[in-house]
């Protein structure tokens, strides 16, 4: 559904809060829960609220991050275990 890398550097050191909400463009749709893995191993459930924005909360200090999102029907494990071939 989308891919990318975030490089916030310092830029929200001094915030508040340990998340800062970036709103990005995406293949989703309005009323959907699409899963987000970041590279380094966690993932969220994030609820998409306007169809082709995704808010992802990611944390204040993330650099390098990378990230990719998936739709209800795409979720990475139900991949585990197939074969190349094996109906994809």
């Amino acid at each position: 559904m989308g891919a990318g890398i975030v490089s916030f550097g310092n830029m929200f050191a001094d915030s508040i809060n340990a998340t800062v909400e970036v709103p990005v463009a995406a293949n989703v749709s309005a009323g959907q829960t699409y899963t987000v893995v970041f590279s380094d191993g966690t993932s969220i459930e994030v609820p998409c609220t306007m169809a082709g924005v995704l808010s992802i909360p990611f944390n204040k200090n993330a650099d390098g991050l990378t990230y990719m999102i998936y739709g209800p029907q795409m979720n990475p494990a139900m991949f585990i275990g197939m074969q190349p071939g094996a109906g994809f």
